[in-house]
């Protein structure tokens, strides 16, 4: 028996859920480092000068996985996601095959001028 689940016996954790995988429920997505804005605190320095791009065979990939197991969520996140030449056809084609889908946006990357039909139309873009 290896160490570790010898000490969980032990202590009679061995059984335990906390311990044991559930169900699959979220899948958070980074689209990549490439973003509008460069920032002290981002963790994955992003920034205009971005080069880890998720590519558009492994968004494939990802939209193969959604739609053979149900995931009630998808997350997006990464630099500013909308960025990411793809954003717009893993949103098209993610959004059928999850309940749920999150964008983490920065929100100032919807007033780059490529990015405004981004926005919901008639919508003045005032974040307040």
């Amino acid at each position: 028996m290896n160490e570790f689940l010898s000490i969980l016996k032990q202590h009679a954790l061995e059984d335990r859920d906390s311990l044991s995988g559930g169900k699959l429920t979220t899948l958070q997505v980074n689209l990549g480092d490439l973003c509008n804005q460069s920032c002290r605190h981002c963790h994955i320095e992003a920034s205009p000068k971005g080069k880890n791009i998720i590519t558009r065979k492994v968004i494939n990939n990802i939209l193969t996985f959604l739609s053979r197991y149900k995931i009630q969520t998808l997350d997006i996140t990464g630099g500013a996601p909308e960025m990411n030449l793809h954003f717009e056809y893993f949103i098209e084609n993610a959004r059928g095959l999850v309940d749920e889908l999150i964008v983490r946006s920065n929100l100032t990357v919807l007033l780059e001028q490529d990015k405004q039909h981004l926005r919901k139309q008639n919508q003045p873009a005032v974040f307040p």
